[in-house]
């Protein structure tokens, strides 16, 4: 089977029970197969994609974080206030924004949706007051809300129990997969089940020293922390401080890794997963001793392979380099590399090992490619940091021209 009839095929049946043992066949019986994929080159048509009205000198603008396998896309918006809204876009070009009625209405508080499946669900938190409380919302395709707590006691402070990362990602099945801090200041992660039920898993080393800040954490919102059979990757920190990859596989049982040795923990080294796939292949970043970003990928077999962006920045202690954020079923990455001087641009990493680098029509001094789906679509934003904190967002699509 080519790579363009079983692109088809996901997007016909895109989200289905089909799709499932589809994804489930693939993996038992065709986990050596290699899938081509055509070299595009800079054969690809943009989309600026900016919601009306959104605006804002902190957090203003667009910012473009998912895009599924039917093309449609989700993420944030500033609003005037620096409260937040999201947002989903379709097919058509149609947006349709939302908030969620029990957020707040100050600066930084609103709705940020932080994840999207191919059912048009979105799931993200809920912030209800500025840098503070929050709750987990589901939102589904018909536009009805399900909002829930992360497990465990919740205190109101800012860094205690409600505060942490929240929901990151929902998959077709309706799994939730998120991070919380609970109220002993440990960072713990959880899955939320379609029928509302709620387990929360640390990886094994984890520490669970009180005050640490360490724990086990997704990434949130950009990446696909977790696949359509419930596998999910994210980082770990132990009693050192040092920081790890795992996966967390849908029997519970746990894969830690380190792409080249667990590093040290001040000046901050170790390796951090950001998004795993339906054949069970990772993506990540690892940041060497020369404080060096560095992409990497693990296949399912445990073979890891790292590679740099050719515009990426080298000197030592730059903390420039290369960073993969995403993928999709054919090995596709997208990510950022920073260059020399700091700044930030966006690369396709192909499946035969070439990249190509590219920054969005109207870039000024950063850009951040997030999403990638079956279709090769990419998504993700440009910002003017010149016009002020985290302002002057708009998002782009990249879309290939087949």
């Amino acid at each position: 089977m080519n790579a363009l009839s079983l692109r088809s095929l996901l997007r016909g049946c895109g989200g289905s029970v089909w799709r499932e043992k589809l994804v489930s066949l693939v993996l038992v019986g065709f986990a050596a197969l290699t899938f081509t994929v055509p070299a595009r080159a800079q054969n690809y048509k943009v989309e600026n994609i900016n919601v009306p009205g959104a605006g804002g000198t902190f957090l203003g603008g667009t910012s473009v974080w998912h895009v599924n396998n039917l093309g449609e896309m989700g993420g944030w918006y500033g609003i005037n206030d620096g409260n937040v809204g999201s947002f989903v876009r379709y097919q058509d070009g149609r947006i349709v924004t939302f908030s969620s009625p029990k957020q707040g209405n100050g600066p930084t508080s609103g709705t940020w949706a932080m994840g999207l499946n191919d059912q048009g669900d979105t799931t993200g938190v809920i912030f209800q007051q500025t840098y503070g409380f929050y709750q987990n919302f589901i939102r589904k395709a018909d536009g009805t809300f399900i909002t829930f707590p992360q497990p465990g006691l919740c205190a109101t402070q800012v860094d205690n129990g409600c505060m942490g990362y929240g929901a990151s990602q929902i998959n077709d099945l309706g799994m939730v997969a998120g991070t919380y801090l609970d109220d002993n200041r440990v960072y713990r992660s959880f899955i939320r089940y379609p029928n509302g039920r709620m387990e929360s898993f640390d990886a094994p080393g984890a520490t669970s020293t009180a005050g640490s800040y360490g724990g086990t954490q997704l990434d949130i919102g950009v990446a696909n922390v977790m696949n359509q059979l419930g596998a999910i990757t994210g980082t770990y920190s132990d009693d050192s401080g040092l920081t790890h990859g795992f996966v967390r596989w849908p029997n519970s049982t746990f894969s830690t890794f380190d792409v080249s040795g667990p590093g040290v923990a001040q000046p901050i080294q170790g390796t951090f997963p950001q998004s795993i796939n339906d054949l069970g292949v990772v993506v990540g970043y690892y940041i060497d001793a020369n404080g060096l970003f560095h992409g990497f990928t693990r296949q399912l077999n445990g073979k890891m392979t790292s590679f740099d962006a050719p515009d990426g920045g080298t000197a030592p202690g730059s903390y420039t380099g290369t960073l993969a954020v995403n993928l999709n079923i054919f090995g596709e990455i997208v990510g950022i590399y920073i260059d020399a001087a700091g700044h930030g641009h966006n690369f396709i990493r192909y499946p035969n090992g070439k990249i190509y680098e590219f920054d969005p029509p109207g870039y000024v001094n950063d850009a951040e490619a997030f999403g990638i789906n079956a279709e090769g679509v990419v998504v993700g934003n440009s910002v003017n940091d010149d016009i002020g904190t985290e302002s002057g967002r708009y998002g782009f699509a990249l879309v290939p021209k087949l």
